[in-house]
């Protein structure tokens, strides 16, 4: 577990910000991220087995974005996007594991689950490791229209040909 509170020598323990040195909020605002980052990876490893298991159709609702609504009073939107990362994390353990040990945030994972692959995972856990959120936010974009364009550029060039050979 992370130390908040008197995580920087000499600094007081107590809830106050007030208190605390400039070092002393900096070290205590990293240790909070680090401990968010944590119990929003639990929250997502919880969040796609109970959308694997359809847990929401128990209680009447007909989606999990619905019962997320209902129950974590997450917008629509909001919970649309944590199903799809909870699910894609489930793939991704590598990238899972650093949302959990608090080595990247949540906004990081968002970005990088658009595009990672098993097969690519640890390119873009290197990614999400070196850069910053809007970096990675910008990376990803622009590997999206990079795969978007070469998907376009293979069907416009596809072709199929084929000739009947004579009997002779």
């Amino acid at each position: 577990m992370v130390q908040v509170a008197g995580v920087v020598e000499n600094e007081p323990a107590g809830d106050d910000p007030a208190e605390l040195s400039a070092e002393g909020l900096a070290a205590a605002l990293a240790g909070v991220s680090a401990i968010e980052a944590a119990a929003k990876a639990r929250f997502l490893a919880l969040l796609g087995e109970f959308v694997e298991r359809q847990g929401w159709e128990a209680v009447g609702c007909v989606s999990a974005a619905q019962w997320l609504s209902w129950q974590c009073g997450l917008g629509s939107v909001a919970a649309s996007e944590h199903i799809r990362v909870a699910q894609a994390l489930r793939a991704l353990p590598a990238i899972a594991a650093a949302l959990a040990s608090g080595a990247i945030t949540w906004s990081k994972v968002r970005a990088v689950t658009r595009i990672a692959t098993p097969a690519t995972e640890t390119t873009w856990l290197d990614v999400a490791l070196d850069a910053t959120a809007a970096q990675v936010e910008q990376i990803v974009r622009t590997q999206r229209r990079i795969n978007a364009a070469d998907a376009d550029h293979q069907e416009t060039t596809r072709s199929l040909s084929w000739r009947q050979a004579d009997d002779d």
